[in-house]
């Protein structure tokens, strides 16, 4: 597999961008979700978007809570785009919502990664070309971003 590019799209995921922690420590939850996003998560995604990389997602999101969501954090609007499942009727890891987002945003697979925390939705991208990622923590996720020149 050719190395994804320096300005690569990032399919990103939905526990990646969805837990934030408040300055009192207290971690925000939406709609009682237990997916949720770090600090140490976010600012993966602040270096990327920092380096010029494109951001969009693939969420199982859904369209009432991503609504609410995006109200609630700035960050959701560094992605260029993405899709929402629960606007669609399709979730991960069905090939049908992979290829929905490669099609809708023009993205080229081979120049892209997806990183995901569920091991199968992330494989699930490798068929299409793209370049997948699981996600364990931020700090593994860095190392291999690294290595793929993405930071």
């Amino acid at each position: 597999m050719s190395r994804p590019a320096k300005n690569s799209p990032l399919l990103t995921i939905r526990r990646f961008a969805l837990r934030l922690e408040e300055s009192d420590g207290q971690e925000v939850m939406l709609n009682g979700l237990d997916q949720a996003i770090e600090l140490p998560n976010a600012r993966v995604l602040a270096a990327l978007r920092e380096c010029g990389t494109t951001l969009y997602f693939l969420s199982n999101y859904a369209a009432e809570t991503y609504k609410m969501a995006l109200a609630r954090f700035d960050f959701l609007a560094w992605f260029a785009g993405g899709i929402v499942s629960g606007e669609h009727g399709v979730i991960k890891p069905d090939p049908a919502i992979y290829r929905l987002l490669l099609e809708r945003h023009a993205i080229d697979p081979h120049r892209a990664i997806f990183i995901d925390d569920v091991a199968a939705n992330a494989e699930a991208a490798r068929p299409f070309g793209i370049h997948p990622i699981h996600f364990t923590g931020p700090d593994a996720l860095r190392t291999e971003l690294a290595a793929l020149g993405l930071l």
